[in-house]
């Protein structure tokens, strides 16, 4: 799956905005669009390795999977860092319209 130096991420949520993701990784370099290492040491988020298929075939992957995940409503700040990243990456226009209709939680910290 990788090297020393490097590794193959399959980003979600927030990392898939460009910017976001370089803050804490700016070698990070962008591959395809595929629909969290945060806290790991902390035992919020678990490493995890995934096939991702891509138009040249199955890559492994690293990505990160939230310990006792408890549905919620986002932040507006998230909201607003996901819709971007939508944009960004060229989702489909229903898929981005659902994220815009959703309903956050009126927490209003910014992201870090």
């Amino acid at each position: 799956m990788s090297s020393s130096c490097c590794f193959m991420y399959f980003a979600y949520g927030s990392n898939l905005l460009k910017e976001r993701l370089q803050l804490k990784n700016p070698s990070a370099v962008f591959q395809d669009t595929r629909f969290r290492q945060e806290q790991v040491d902390e035992g919020v988020y678990s490493p995890l390795e995934v096939k991702v298929e891509t138009k040249e075939g199955p890559l492994l992957c690293r990505t990160y999977k939230m310990n006792n995940f408890r549905p919620c409503l986002p932040s507006l700040q998230y909201k607003k860092v996901v819709c971007l990243e939508a944009q960004q990456n060229s989702f489909p226009q229903n898929y981005i319209q659902k994220l815009l209709a959703l309903k956050t939680n009126n927490y209003n910290k910014q992201l870090q």
